[in-house]
């Protein structure tokens, strides 16, 4: 499942076209414990989450929520918790992802992984104990280093790491833990949102309750169109045009005198009716 991750940052967002641009969830920012230029200030309210939450979920996008932590004791953060619970419990019914705490702010490096790690069981607690799904956030440097994964392995993670090409393959491993939802890239685009917007990819159809299932490979003959994040066929060919990315195209070949055909290193096949091969891995089957 192809995903993205926004808040007011991101404005105003038509996701109609968020939808049918081929994005199936969207995790929402809900709240923050504190403004980070403002010493001593409260809990808010991301100004576009209840807008995003119900929009998003009217046309067909499975939601989630995260709240953005800035707590450094423990009754800071059961309190920032509460808060979080409070603005996710209002919209309820809309939420079928996990609630999520994002734990990355500059001040938790000055903690010790057992102060960070006893955070974020209370925050994920006072979640769990509100009637929702706690999730960690996290990415590689932080987990290594500030956070001690082993009491925390069950809650799932939503991790971060951007490859050098950005790309959601592979899917990262954190020993211990059960990434369930992997953010790719920070910086990509998704029709619907102005600028750029992070990508992400869900392993686990929070929906229904079970883990997504490897599909075969594209054989000739399925109905395919390229995926939303796909810009060249493959690595060094040409830019697909709008027009193709909104076209569902039938499979010519698979192979050519009985060989994979790879291009830019990518195993690719053959598109009829523009006769270009194309990376398999920016494809999808059309009913998919």
């Amino acid at each position: 499942m192809n995903g993205i991750d926004v808040s007011h940052h991101q404005g105003n967002i038509n996701w109609k076209k968020v939808k049918e641009g081929g994005i199936s969830f969207a995790m929402v920012k809900a709240s923050q414990g504190s403004r980070l230029s403002e010493a001593g200030s409260r809990p808010f309210i991301d100004e576009k989450f209840y807008a995003n939450i119900k929009s998003a979920a009217e046309n067909g996008i499975f939601c989630g929520a995260y709240h953005f932590l800035t707590g450094v004791t423990l009754s800071e953060v059961a309190a920032e918790a509460e808060f979080f619970t409070g603005a996710a419990s209002a919209v309820r019914e809309l939420l079928t992802f996990p609630c999520a705490v994002d734990i990355e702010d500059a001040r938790y490096t000055k903690l010790t992984k057992k102060e960070n790690t006893a955070l974020i069981r209370r925050f994920c607690g006072r979640v769990r104990e509100g009637g929702l799904t706690p999730m960690l956030y996290t990415n590689l440097n932080f987990s290594r280093n500030y956070l001690d994964m082993k009491p925390l392995c069950d809650i799932d993670v939503w991790f971060a790491r951007y490859y050098a090409v950005r790309s959601p393959l592979p899917k990262p491993v954190l020993e211990g833990s059960n990434i369930t939802i992997f953010q790719w890239n920070d910086a990509g685009r998704a029709d619907g949102v102005e600028g750029g917007v992070d990508q992400n990819v869900c392993y686990f159809d929070y929906s229904k309750g079970q883990k997504i299932t490897e599909t075969p490979a594209i054989q000739a003959g399925d109905k395919v169109k390229f995926l939303p994040t796909a810009e060249y066929y493959y690595p060094g060919g040409s830019k697909i045009p709008a027009f193709a990315k909104k076209s569902v195209f039938a499979v010519a070949q698979t192979q050519s005198k009985n060989r994979d055909v790879l291009k830019g290193g990518k195993k690719c096949v053959l598109l009829s009716g523009i006769e270009s091969w194309a990376d398999m891995d920016l494809l999808c089957r059309a009913e998919d």
